[in-house]
């Protein structure tokens, strides 16, 4: 969930703070413990899961009404560690029914790109699923990512690997849009599209090259592989070279 976030705000931050919220406590415990399953290191995990997830969605219910700070926050929160609960093996019907409810809630409370803490932290995780499950279904994105609240004119100028992270992602959703709305337009009118696509994507590159942070710090192939393995130094530029990537494919 921290994949883009250098300040790993729900491993540090909302964990801390589930402590003392037993929303944030139910919700983080019921995806830790499907999780801890899946890949045979719990047996009794989803029982756990279950039982903490039902615990949370009743919770989250119950909270729905409240705007005051920080429950709003923390709200937002739950409703992101949930849809991860419901994106590791749930049906996809129920993976987007829980991620319509994560954008509605955001739509209310104003939450982008930018809102800054933990809500940023949230939208961003919440960004990642949501250009995943459009690739997979081929459909257009629920919040259009002109609204995102990111700033794709000045590209790597602030030297922060996680906001670059969010930029290329931002590009690549603007693609997956493009991709999802085939009809209604004309050609001449898709190509003109495509071509300002291009464009972004070449500024985005041009603006990170010789960004030291960016390179990777080992590269090696192994016999009857065939890509090669490389390693960085932070995860998150890890993520950025394979986003772009998807996004050339």
């Amino acid at each position: 969930m921290d994949l883009s976030d250098l300040s790993e705000t729900f491993a540090k931050k909302v964990c801390r703070l589930a402590v003392k919220d037993p929303l944030l406590k139910a919700a983080s415990i019921a995806c830790a413990a499907k999780q801890q399953y899946l890949i045979g290191n719990l047996q009794d995990g989803m029982q756990i899961a279950r039982k903490n997830y039902n615990t949370a969605i009743s919770l989250l219910i119950n909270r729905l009404g409240n705007l005051d700070q920080p429950f709003a926050d923390y709200g937002f929160a739950a409703t992101v560690i949930c849809s991860c609960y419901e994106m590791l093996d749930a049906p996809t019907s129920d993976w987007q029914r829980h991620l319509d409810g994560v954008f509605s809630f955001g739509r209310v409370h104003r939450v982008n790109g930018s809102s800054g803490g933990i809500a940023q932290a949230g939208f961003w995780s919440i960004a990642r699923q949501e250009v995943v499950c459009a690739l997979i279904n081929r459909s257009t994105l629920r919040l259009d990512p002109d609204l995102w609240a990111v700033d794709l004119d000045h590209i790597g100028q602030e030297g922060s690997e996680d906001l670059v992270n969010n930029q290329i992602l931002t590009i690549l959703a603007k693609v997956v849009n493009f991709m999802a709305c085939s009809e209604g337009n004309s050609l001449a009118e898709r190509n003109h599209e495509w071509r300002k696509l291009c464009r972004l994507l070449d500024h985005w590159s041009i603006s990170v090259k010789g960004k030291g942070y960016m390179d990777s710090v080992s590269e090696f192939e192994e016999d009857g592989q065939v890509f090669r393995t490389i390693w960085f130094a932070r995860s998150v530029c890890g993520n950025v070279s394979y986003t772009q990537f998807i996004k050339l494919r």
